[in-house]
């Protein structure tokens, strides 16, 4: 017997275009609702990224962020296309876009006025920079969301290069897509407990400065301050992929250095690293921390761990009952 997909049934009209937007669509579209995607003419500008093998504006991102939707192209600034809208509207459950609140409003899509076609509609906004905050209203992509919030300064505090960096992914799309999905679905359920409609507002900006912050704000909490922000473990510039004769192995031993740590070290590194005094503490330092990385960088340099006939047997051997996740890092 087949099983409904959780958001059967549930409409979904987006006029949402690149990533942030059609990322989140993405995945209710997979959870089972029926997203209608209303593109202008020239199509969503995400169409031209990556090479399609035959057919023009067909890109692989495009692809892989619309699967499972129907799409439409309307011209929103016709009397045609501004009735095809309406009535969709009339029909769906939720209407999302990432459209700047003047433009919506000049097309009569803002919140009261759709709320006059379906009263109980979730209306969720995707906005760059929150609506009540000194930069709203401005336009934000993914590179100026990892500016914003702070993101483009943790790589020099890895690896010394003093030169701000963006992570290479599109980090504050997918993740403020993310938070996106989860705050439709809330607004569903309020939606169905009290039979009224939600205006839902998804900031990049604030979402991606919270997510950012969670661990790295660290000491800096406090008032006064405890210490630094940055947390020291992701931040360390030896806790990174160590290579081996064969390629290269992640290791995170977590563990303190006290029994069970020392257990845990002899396993990666030798029995000789226990009884030198810095390890013997209670619980490692941020010093100890990283020697610990140091030590294991050494020691895995000459481990086998690529080669099939060595590498699960490896991992076993040196990982059981250490609970020291290891796995062998993929690369291109």
């Amino acid at each position: 017997m087949s099983r409904k997909l959780p958001l059967a049934g549930v409409r979904v009209a987006d006029m949402t275009t690149v990533v942030f937007g059609p990322y989140c669509t993405q995945i209710l579209a997979d959870l089972g609702a029926d997203v209608i995607k209303v593109e202008p003419a020239e199509g969503d500008s995400a169409r031209n990224i990556g090479v399609p093998p035959k057919t023009p504006l067909m890109g692989p991102v495009h692809l892989r962020l619309n699967r499972g939707k129907r799409s439409v192209s309307w011209d929103m600034k016709s009397e045609k296309g501004k009735l095809a809208v309406r009535r969709l509207l009339e029909t769906s459950d939720v209407f999302i876009h990432n459209i700047r609140p003047e433009a919506i409003d000049r097309l009569g899509l803002g919140f009261e006025l759709v709320k006059k076609l379906r009263p109980d509609i979730v209306y969720v906004h995707c906005t760059g920079f929150g609506l009540g905050g000194p930069y709203a209203g401005l336009q934000a992509y993914d590179d100026v969301i990892q500016a914003a919030s702070g993101a483009v300064s943790l790589l020099p505090r890895v690896d010394g290069n003093p030169r701000p960096r963006y992570l290479p992914m599109l980090f504050a799309d997918k993740v403020s897509g993310l938070h996106a999905v989860y705050a439709t679905m809330a607004a569903l359920i309020a939606k169905n407990r009290d039979g009224e409609g939600q205006h839902v507002e998804v900031p990049m900006f604030e979402a991606i400065t919270s997510f950012n912050m969670l661990e790295h704000l660290c000491d800096a909490t406090f008032v006064p301050p405890t210490g630094n922000w940055g947390y020291p473990r992701q931040l360390d510039p030896v806790r990174q992929p160590m290579r081996t004769k064969d390629g290269y192995i992640s290791i995170a031993p977590l563990q303190s250095i006290g029994n069970a740590g020392r257990v845990s070290a002899a396993a990666w590194v030798g029995a000789d690293i226990c009884s030198v005094q810095r390890y013997t503490a209670p619980a490692m330092s941020e010093h100890a921390t990283l020697m610990s990385d140091t030590l294991l960088a050494g020691a895995v340099r000459a481990a086998h761990f690529d080669d099939p006939r060595h590498r699960q047997r490896s991992l076993r051997r040196r990982t059981h009952g250490q609970r020291d996740p290891a796995t062998r890092t993929t690369l291109p």
